[in-house]
């Protein structure tokens, strides 16, 4: 361990959970509110400006980093300041650095790990625990005691019926067949009846089933002759037709109904329409006229075109068609064919411009996260037209805009903004121009005396002419 490290008591055990309702659990929960899976949070206390980096990631992608100023417009301000306020109350003291670590949620619950950087160069390392871990599923009691039950095999070990050899025939009207022995055949041959006349010819015989060789008419000879040993009782369905209407022996084979496509296609003919028709081509292709959802609202002070009378927002002098009209070609650079921003949603460019010098801050829109951008290599300098505007929009006695901020969507102008009182309207940077810069901006672009900012004269105090 190294000097001035400070960790946890011996014998904590595992890590902590974090307190439901302090400070640590809201940044906890502002840190992973947008789908985060890996978050880290550095606070720096310098005076009295304390500043934010914010680090997130979602898998393999690489982390989007936010930092500024944390004040009573950033949404850190309460939790941050609850947690330096408790740090403050602590034997330990204030601590002039902060940092939180949040890791991947795992079965519920995520990592936390704070470090704490105090002014003598000690630092506290604490380990936490957030959210609460999921219950594992109940073990099922079906089938986990490997035990047969009985019955479970009964079906298996039934035993099967035994069947005699001499029980093995089957029979038909008027015949029997099968392992018989003699006696079964004479009794066959008793049971023929009067009507086989005796010199009748041999016909063939197929296991006892009486066999038609001959059909001439209702008086021929031949008709009613049977195969010999064919049984002709008094049952009426094991006597000889005296006729025989051929139609009798073949069954009434009806084709069957059509299914699938037929049947579709049979049910168009039937409906009158061609196998195939959508019968909905008929309906009109054309809409004359729509009905509007009675809970819709046209957006109050929406307009379809750029104003050509009205100023750009906070310039005195530049009509907001001409801004737009010049940063056309930049929108096309960022959104138009090949352009450098089709991945992105928004492109925020801000600008700070002091005399000749100027220089631009640009943050993209990616996947609910915003993410910091080379402004020059989005849009060529000559295409946002900064030093032109400043000239442009100069006013004696009021000066030139200090700031400039410029919004580019896709298929939406451009959003503009301009600012003649602070170079820091739109962002806050760490520290500010030197003197030289604003003596270059009051020589270039004079200014009376009320139109000079406080922070403008604060520069120029010391300088000496």
């Amino acid at each position: 361990m190294s000097p001035g490290r400070e960790h946890e008591a011996p014998g904590a055990g595992e890590a902590r959970p974090v307190p439901p309702e302090g400070p640590l659990a809201v940044l906890v929960e502002r840190l992973t509110s947008r789908g985060a899976d890996r978050a880290v949070l550095t606070l720096v206390q310098r005076g009295n400006t304390m500043t934010h980096q914010t680090e997130q990631s979602v898998g393999d992608v690489a982390p989007s980093v936010e930092s500024g100023t944390v004040d009573q417009d950033s949404p850190l301000f309460d939790p941050v300041a609850d947690l330096y306020s408790e740090a403050m109350s602590s034997p330990r003291g204030a601590w002039q650095s902060a940092r939180i670590e949040v890791g991947p949620e795992q079965d519920g619950v995520r990592p936390v790990v704070t470090t704490y950087g105090f002014a003598d160069g000690a630092e506290d390392v604490q380990t936490w625990r957030s959210g609460r871990p999921t219950p594992a599923p109940p073990a099922s009691a079906v089938g986990t005691d490997g035990d047969e039950r009985p019955g479970d095999r009964a079906a298996a070990d039934a035993p099967a019926p035994e069947q005699r050899p001499d029980e093995r025939w089957t029979e038909e009207p008027g015949d029997r067949s099968g392992t018989g022995t003699a006696e079964a055949a004479a009794q066959d041959a008793e049971a023929l009846g009067s009507d086989a006349t005796a010199d009748a010819p041999s016909a063939p015989r197929t296991g006892g089933t009486p066999v038609i060789t001959e059909v001439d008419g209702p008086t021929g000879s031949s008709a009613g002759r049977t195969a010999p040993g064919t049984a002709t009782g008094s049952d009426d369905a094991q006597r000889v037709p005296d006729h025989v209407d051929h139609e009798e022996w073949h069954e009434d084979v009806e084709p069957p109904a059509p299914t699938g496509a037929g049947a579709a296609a049979a049910a168009a003919v039937a409906a009158g329409t061609a196998a195939g028709e959508d019968q909905d081509s008929s309906a009109p292709e054309t809409a004359v006229s729509t009905d509007v959802s009675p809970s819709y609202r046209a957006p109050s002070g929406a307009t379809d075109r750029p104003s050509q009378d009205a100023l750009a927002e906070g310039n005195l002098v530049l009509k907001e068609a001409d801004v737009l009209r010049r940063l056309a070609a930049a929108q096309r650079r960022l959104f138009g064919p090949d352009g450098t921003a089709m991945d992105v949603s928004t492109v925020l460019v801000r600008i700070r411009a002091l005399g000749t010098y100027y220089d631009a801050l640009t943050h993209v829109r990616k996947n609910g996260f915003w993410d910091q951008r080379r402004t020059f290599d989005l849009v060529p300098e000559d295409l946002l037209h900064v030093q032109e505007f400043k000239d442009e929009s100069y006013v004696e006695g009021t000066g030139a805009p200090l700031a400039m901020m410029f919004r580019f969507r896709p298929g939406i102008p451009p959003e503009v903004s301009f600012d003649y009182a602070d170079e820091e309207a739109f962002v806050r940077y760490e520290e500010r121009l030197p003197a030289q810069n604003y003596l270059e901006e009051l020589r270039m672009y004079p200014r009376t005396g009320a139109n000079i900012p406080q922070h403008m004269n604060e520069a120029l105090q010391d300088w000496n002419y």
